[in-house]
């Protein structure tokens, strides 16, 4: 059996664990430092009061999307790859007409 493939434990965390929380922490500081310089400009809610859902177009050419979070950890299991500081949020699917 090689080393990788191993399910040695150190402090009953394995080591593919820690290799993952290694790269989440990795990922997380990247996005936090990308994150000090955006720039927003709203470009559509199917809200009428102006609140979420709403989605904004950033100057990166990526997109921010505001809504609910989900936080039903039923629902969340579900999910793939949920990487510390990545939150997942619900809105219609007709906020997407927005988009350009």
């Amino acid at each position: 059996m090689s080393f990788e493939g191993a399910e040695a434990r150190h402090g009953g965390l394995t080591i593919r664990r820690f290799r993952q929380k290694i790269q989440a922490f990795e990922q997380s500081k990247a996005t936090r430092s990308r994150e000090k310089h955006m720039k927003l400009e709203f470009v559509g809610s199917t809200s009428s009061s102006g609140g979420c859902p709403s989605i904004y177009e950033t100057d990166r050419g990526t997109v921010v999307i505001q809504g609910i979070q989900i936080t039903d950890r039923a629902t969340l299991a579900q999910a793939r790859d949920i990487l510390d500081g990545e939150a997942f949020v619900e809105v219609p699917k007709e906020l997407f007409r927005f988009l350009r």
